[in-house]
């Protein structure tokens, strides 16, 4: 009898941590990223737009699918082309769609697919431009 109470209240706790992580979840969504967008016009289109803190529609739902932003770039897929590319946050495309997959940028750098090969891009927004201060070249 032990073990079945123990069993339940296990249980229970897993049910509680999991309905909390999957509500976190798509509050994180909604606030940071992509939020799929139901477009009807005689029959259901899905199309992936992005919003903001506030609900207020930042990106026109217009991709076929996104990703959440990551360093400023988001990668999306275009129907007319079914290619992968880049947007920054105005929705400007920044990396033209050429890619069959495309994740998001981490530490400047993205692994995308194109056929069976893989590569990795730099982001154009990655500043290389660091320099020391001249007192610290001076020093050596």
């Amino acid at each position: 009898m032990k073990k079945f109470i123990l069993a339940f209240i296990i249980l229970i706790a897993v049910f509680v941590y999991y309905n909390q992580a999957v509500k976190a979840s798509e509050k994180t969504k909604e606030i940071n990223g992509a939020s799929k967008v139901k477009y009807e016009s005689g029959m259901v289109v899905e199309k992936w737009g992005f919003i903001g803190r506030t609900g207020k529609v930042l990106i026109e739902p217009q991709f076929k699918r996104a990703y959440d932003f990551s360093e400023g770039l988001a990668s999306v897929k275009f129907k007319e082309k079914e290619k992968w590319g880049y947007i920054d946050k105005t929705g400007k495309v920044v990396i033209e769609p050429k890619f069959d997959w495309a994740p998001r940028f981490s530490e400047g750098l993205a692994r995308v697919g194109v056929g069976k090969k893989l590569r990795n891009i730099k982001s154009p927004k990655l500043d290389l431009s660091f320099r020391f201060p001249k007192e610290d070249r001076n020093k050596s």
